[in-house]
């Protein structure tokens, strides 16, 4: 997609863009622009959740199928996912890289309120079991343990036990919950 902006035009992409996009030019055979648009918004949630500071457009490639059927995009495998202090103020394209505002627009994302409440309980599990998912594939303890300070500290760790699907999808977190676009 740069390649065809003129320099210094090239428009910003965040997640909900990128998902407009899967929508409107994914594959549809079989739903996978669906179920693409459901993966970035999981992709985003697991970094908000890892605190992946370097989370940026540029970390996001699309692969053009079917060329010669007017060519369709899916998403590649995610790269660059690391976690670790840096100070460094994230944003989503929604907003502060918050729990609730990565699932405040869930709709952008093909996706009911309840299922954006069970992907992120979902990827909130998956996380909570890092460090075993880590020691089973060789990581050394002192690096875990590096890395423990930081992903179960308090910042990260209490994002993960406050989520709960039920404060989510109550009448009155709907009601206070505004989108990036809400006055």
């Amino acid at each position: 997609m740069r390649a065809e902006t003129v320099g210094g035009q090239e428009p910003e992409f965040g997640y909900p863009q990128l998902s407009q996009l899967l929508c409107r030019a994914g594959v549809t055979d079989q739903d996978f622009n669906l179920r693409d648009m459901r993966e970035l918004l999981g992709r985003m949630v697991f970094n908000i959740l890892i605190d992946n500071t370097d989370d940026h457009e540029k970390n996001h490639a699309f692969r053009v199928m079917a060329l010669t059927q007017r060519g369709r995009y899916r998403p590649t495998p995610a790269h660059q996912l690391g976690s670790g202090p840096s100070g460094v103020h994230r944003r989503s394209g929604l907003g502060e890289s918050t729990l609730d505002n990565a699932t405040s627009q869930c709709e952008l994302f093909g996706l009911t309120r309840q299922q954006a409440a069970e992907d992120v309980i979902r990827i909130i599990q998956a996380v909570n079991g890092w460090n075993a998912h880590f020691a089973a594939h060789g990581v050394a303890t002192t690096d875990i343990d590096a890395l423990a300070e930081y992903i179960d500290g308090d910042a990260l760790l209490s994002q993960r036990r406050d989520f709960t699907a039920a404060t989510y999808l109550s009448p009155v977190m709907a009601s206070r919950r505004k989108g990036p676009f809400s006055g």
